[in-house]
């Protein structure tokens, strides 16, 4: 079983347009030996069929003052109960993508 860290985000600010966002939800996950850390976004309901929840990037590749900076860090069992599910279904494909490689 990989070891991975997550890391929630939640936007604190509005959208340009005044309007609140379609993903306020950045989430990472991280391997425990620094070999990948993968951004996620997500959308309040993110497991119905016009949320989001989708690869954004490596956090290599997220540029520096990014959104990240107009968040803040949410603890799990905070996040909405369909949020945590989706967050959880992300690392579930992680310990799939494993088991589909041959490393236990």
């Amino acid at each position: 079983m990989p070891n991975l860290r997550v890391t929630v985000y939640k936007r604190i600010t509005k959208a340009p347009s005044g309007k609140p966002w379609a993903d306020p939800y950045t989430v990472i996950i991280h391997s425990a030996n620094g070999e990948f850390a993968d951004v996620y976004t997500m959308s309040e309901r993110p497991l119905q069929p016009n949320g989001v929840n989708m690869y954004c990037c490596s956090l290599d590749e997220m540029s520096k003052g990014s959104a990240l900076g107009s968040e803040i860090a949410v603890r799990l069992r905070d996040l909405p109960l369909e949020v945590a599910k989706a967050v959880l279904l992300r690392l579930e494909d992680y310990m799939h993508e494993e088991d589909d490689n041959g490393v236990a």
